[in-house]
C-alpha cells in the first residue's frame, strides 16, 4: 500500500510540468485572438470613419469647386474624421461635363485616400496584425449646374424657436431669434413674388409677378416657402390616435421639489397645449384658477411655469 502511494505521488509530481507546457501553448492562440478581436474592430471602426471622411470631402470639394485648394481641403476632412494617422496620400479629381442634348452640364469630383496607422499589439511570436496598416476608401460627388432661372423652388424651413433662441449671440447684442426672421425674410424676398400684377394673355387677364429680378429666374409665383418651427417639444399620436406629447430634453426627478412635487414626466402636456401663458401663471399661483379648482393642475402649473423660468412669482406665499 505505501509502495502504491508512493508510486502516485511521484507520477503527479513528474506530470506538473506538462501542464505548464500545455499552458503556455494555448496562451499563443488566445493572445492571439485578443489581439485580432481587439486590434480588428479598431480598424474596421477606421475605415468606416475614412469612408465617412472621404463622402464629406468630395460633396464639400464639389460644392466649393476650387482645385487650388481641393487638395488641403479633402486632407483636413480626413484628418478631421480618422484618428492616429501615421501618414496620409490623398487625391482628387476634377471632371466637368459640358452642357449637350443629351446631358447636363455638371462637375464631378472624386476623393481617394490611404491611411497608414501603427498597430497597437504587433508580434512575430504571437498571431496578429502587422506593424503597419494601410486602409484605403474613396467617394465621389456630382453636382448639376443649373439656376434659378431653370427650376422653381420649394423650400422648408426648420427652424428653432425653443427659448435659447430669445438669448443673444456671443459678442453681440443681436437675438438670435431677430437674426433668424431677418434670414427667412431675406431668403423669401429673393424667390416670392412681392409684386403682383395683372397681364392679359391670351385674352384673359392672368396674374403675373412683377419685380424686377423675375427676369432672373423661373415664374416666382410658382415658387413656394414652408416654415417647421420647433420647441422641446413635438405631439405624436399611436394607433389608437392617442396623442402624446414628446420632449426632447429630458429633466431628471426630484428637481426643485420646493417649486412642486410633480416632476416633468408627471405633467399632463397634452391637456396644457391649448392653454396659453397666463392660464399657466394664474393656475400657478392660485388653484382656484385652475380648472375644477383641482390642485393636480396647480401643480403641473407650477412646474410648467418652472420651467418657462418664472419662477419667482410661483415662490411667493399664496392661497392654495
Amino acid at each position: 500500500m505505501k509502495r502504491r502511494l508512493g508510486n502516485r505521488y511521484s507520477s503527479i509530481k513528474n506530470q506538473r510540468g506538462v501542464a505548464g507546457i500545455w499552458l503556455g501553448m494555448t496562451l499563443v492562440p488566445i493572445m492571439g485572438f485578443t489581439f485580432w478581436a481587439i486590434e480588428g474592430t479598431r480598424y474596421v471602426q477606421e475605415h468606416n470613419r475614412l469612408g465617412d471622411a472621404n463622402e464629406a470631402a468630395a460633396m464639400a470639394l464639389t460644392i466649393q469647386d476650387d482645385t487650388a485648394s481641393a487638395q488641403n481641403l479633402a486632407e483636413s476632412y480626413i484628418r478631421s474624421y480618422v484618428r492616429d494617422i501615421d501618414s496620409i496620400a490623398v487625391t482628387s479629381v476634377r471632371q466637368h461635363q459640358e452642357q449637350t442634348d443629351a446631358l447636363d452640364e455638371s462637375i464631378q469630383y472624386s476623393v481617394s485616400a490611404v491611411t497608414s496607422h501603427s498597430s497597437w499589439f504587433s508580434s512575430t511570436f504571437i498571431p496578429s496584425f502587422n506593424e503597419t496598416v494601410d486602409l484605403h476608401s474613396s467617394a465621389v460627388a456630382k453636382k448639376y449646374l443649373s439656376t434659378l432661372a431653370d427650376n422653381n423652388i420649394d423650400i422648408v424651413f426648420v427652424s428653432d424657436f425653443s427659448g435659447s433662441m430669445d438669448s443673444s449671440w456671443s459678442g453681440s447684442s443681436n437675438k438670435k431669434i431677430r437674426d433668424l426672421q431677418l434670414a427667412i425674410k431675406q431668403v423669401s424676398a429673393k424667390i416670392l413674388c412681392e409684386n403682383v400684377g395683372y397681364k392679359v394673355i391670351d385674352g384673359e387677364y392672368t396674374e403675373v409677378c412683377l419685380d424686377s429680378n423675375q427676369d432672373e429666374m423661373a415664374d416666382k409665383l410658382k415658387n413656394r416657402i414652408a416654415l417647421a418651427p420647433f420647441n422641446i417639444r413635438t405631439r405624436e399620436r399611436d394607433s389608437s390616435g392617442n396623442a402624446y406629447a414628446v420632449s426632447q430634453l429630458r429633466y431628471r426627478s426630484g428637481y426643485r421639489t420646493s417649486v412642486s412635487s410633480y416632476d416633468y414626466d408627471d405633467v399632463d402636456w397634452n391637456w396644457w397645449r391649448t392653454r396659453d401663458y397666463w392660464d399657466v401663471y394664474y393656475c400657478a399661483i392660485n388653484r382656484y384658477n385652475c380648472k375644477n379648482n383641482s390642485s393636480a393642475r396647480q401643480k403641473e402649473a407650477k412646474r410648467i411655469y418652472d420651467v418657462m423660468g418664472g419662477v419667482e412669482a410661483i415662490l411667493i406665499p399664496i392661497a392654495t
